[in-house]
């Protein structure tokens, strides 16, 4: 873990005995790796509350990161949850839409999220897609057509890099 990581956890840390609320949450600015976030949370006092990273069925299903946070009690905030083009194209989620009479392949990739347990954060300024979003409540994806999103390939790698601010 980076020198700049530690201060930022240790600062976190500081603020629960001024009388703030003992939990955090990690942004999509401090996308944690697997590794990071265990760097993390052996110095934490007070381990992080949620882990904002992209995940979505389409190539960012996130299974080492999402076992990690799940065992130490770590909820998962889904940003990106539609993936750009890559779920709104991806066969098994049109395959699936088309299955359970969805509008778009967007609601079954935001509804695959809340049944992995997950928080979505769907991103939309037109009236018809948000409406359309919230339009997964009431409905949940059938376990056999839910496995075939396990056939879908996975990225390997998630670059994470810095901007300098001068």
């Amino acid at each position: 873990m980076a020198e700049r990581e530690r201060e930022h956890g240790r600062g976190f840390q500081l603020l629960c005995p001024q009388g703030h609320k003992p939990t955090s949450g990690l942004g999509r600015g401090n996308l944690l790796a697997t590794k990071k976030l265990e760097d993390l949370l052996a110095i934490a006092r007070v381990p992080p509350a949620d882990n904002q990273m992209e995940c979505h069925p389409a190539g960012w299903q996130q299974a080492r990161l999402r076992k990690l946070c799940e065992s130490k009690n770590v909820h998962l905030s889904a940003y990106s949850p539609l993936g750009g083009s890559n779920v709104l194209t991806n066969p098994v989620g049109t395959t699936v839409a088309e299955k359970l009479g969805k509008t778009t392949p967007a609601q079954v990739a935001l509804r695959w999220g809340l049944q992995m347990g997950q928080s979505v954060l769907p991103k939309s300024t037109r009236e018809s897609r948000i409406k359309e979003n919230f339009d997964i409540f009431d409905w949940s994806i059938p376990e056999e057509l839910f496995a075939k999103f396990s056939d879908i390939e996975q990225a390997s790698t998630h670059f994470v890099f810095e901007v300098p601010c001068n």
